[in-house]
C-alpha cells in the first residue's frame, strides 16, 4: 500500500514541472517583448536626437535661401546592435519680400530589417523673414493702406498712419501657398487654440470659406497664420491674443470690437475692418481699404517684423 502511495507522486511532479516550464516560457516571452518595446523607444529617441542636433547645426552654419537641395550630413553607429544610421538635410524655400524657408532633417537606419518598427525620424522647422521694405513700414507707421481709410477720426491724436500708399502684398503668394500646401498645420487650429493655444507654428488655412477666432477667446502662444485668397479670417468681439502673432491674409480680414493684439503684424491683400475699442500694437497693412468702426488704438512696433522661427517638430513622412 505504501509503495502505491509513493508511486503516485510521479504524475504530480510531472504536472508541476510542466506548469513551471509554461510559466518560465511566459516570463521569457514577456521579457523579450519588453526588451523589444524598450529598444524601439530607445532607437526612436536616438534618431530624433540625431535629427534635432543636425537641425541645430545647419541653422548655425548656413543662411536661409530658396534653393531646394538635399545633402548627407553625417553617419553614425548606434548601440546596442551596432546599427548604421545616416542623417540627411533637406532645405527649400519660397517668397521674396516675405521669405518662407523650411529645413527638414531625416535620420534613418540603413538596411533596416522587417522586424524593426522605427526605421527613421524626420524633424523640421520653418523660418520666415521680412525684407527691408516691411522693416521701414513698421518703423514708421502703425497703419498703412493702399485704398481709402474710413474712420481716421477715431484714432487717438498723434497716431502715425498712411492711406493711398503702395502696400506690396507678396506678389509671389501663389508660390508661397504651393510651398505651404500639405507642409503646415491647419485643420485642427480651432481645437488647438481652445485646448493649448498656438504652438509657435506656421498655419495655412484654406477651403473656400471662413475661419474665426471665437468671441471672448483668449489665445496663448505665438504663430504665423496664412489664409488663402478664398478663405476669410474673422477675429470675433473681445478675443484677446497674449503673444506675438503674424497674419498674412489673402482674403478680407474682420477684427471685431474690443479685440486685443499686443504684438501683431497684419498684412492683408484686400480690405480690413476694425471694430471699436480694439487695441493693436504693431503694423496693420492692407492692400485694399481700411474701415474703423469706432474709437480704437493702433500703435507702431517695429519688432513685429523680426524673423519668425517655428518650433522644431516631427514631420509627416509624406510632407
Amino acid at each position: 500500500m505504501a509503495e502505491k502511495e509513493r508511486g503516485s507522486a510521479g504524475p504530480v511532479l510531472l504536472l508541476g514541472s510542466l506548469f513551471l516550464l509554461a510559466v518560465g516560457q511566459m516570463l521569457l516571452l514577456f521579457a523579450q517583448r519588453s526588451y523589444e518595446a524598450g529598444l524601439t523607444y530607445f532607437r526612436s529617441y536616438q534618431l530624433r536626437l540625431l535629427a534635432h542636433s543636425a537641425l541645430l547645426g545647419a541653422e548655425a552654419d548656413e543662411e536661409d535661401n530658396n534653393e531646394k537641395r538635399a545633402q548627407e550630413a553625417a553617419r553614425f553607429v548606434l548601440q546596442p546592435g551596432a546599427r548604421q544610421a545616416v542623417v540627411t538635410l533637406e532645405q527649400e524655400g519660397a517668397g521674396s519680400s516675405v521669405v518662407f524657408h523650411r529645413r527638414r532633417v531625416r535620420a534613418k537606419l540603413e538596411n533596416a530589417g522587417a522586424e524593426e518598427v522605427i526605421t527613421e525620424q524626420l524633424i523640421q522647422r520653418f523660418t520666415v523673414n521680412f525684407d527691408e521694405s516691411w522693416r521701414q513700414l513698421a518703423a514708421t507707421y502703425g497703419l498703412v493702406c493702399r485704398g481709402d481709410l474710413t474712420g481716421a477720426e477715431y484714432l487717438p491724436e498723434g497716431t502715425v498712419y498712411a492711406s493711398n500708399r503702395e502696400v506690396s502684398y507678396p506678389q509671389d503668394i501663389k508660390d508661397i501657398e504651393k510651398f505651404l500646401q500639405d507642409r503646415t498645420v491647419g485643420s485642427d487650429l480651432a481645437a488647438e487654440i481652445q485646448d493649448s493655444g498656438l504652438m509657435r507654428q506656421v498655419y495655412y488655412l484654406q477651403g473656400a470659406g471662413s475661419f474665426s477666432i471665437p468671441k471672448g477667446q483668449k489665445v496663448w502662444g505665438s504663430a504665423l497664420i496664412v489664409t488663402a485668397s478664398d478663405t476669410s479670417l474673422s477675429l470675433k468681439e473681445g478675443c484677446e491674443f497674449r503673444d506675438r502673432v503674424i497674419l498674412l491674409c489673402g482674403a478680407p480680414l474682420s477684427i471685431g470690437e474690443n479685440v486685443r493684439l499686443p504684438q501683431a503684424l497684419i498684412i492683408c491683400k484686400q480690405g480690413i475692418t476694425v471694430g471699436k475699442g480694439s487695441v493693436i500694437n504693431g503694423l496693420v497693412a492692407a492692400g485694399g481699404s481700411v474701415i474703423l468702426k469706432g474709437a480704437c488704438q493702433i500703435t507702431k512696433d517695429e519688432t513685429v517684423v523680426a524673423p519668425f522661427s517655428s518650433v522644431a517638430f516631427i514631420a509627416d513622412q509624406n510632407s
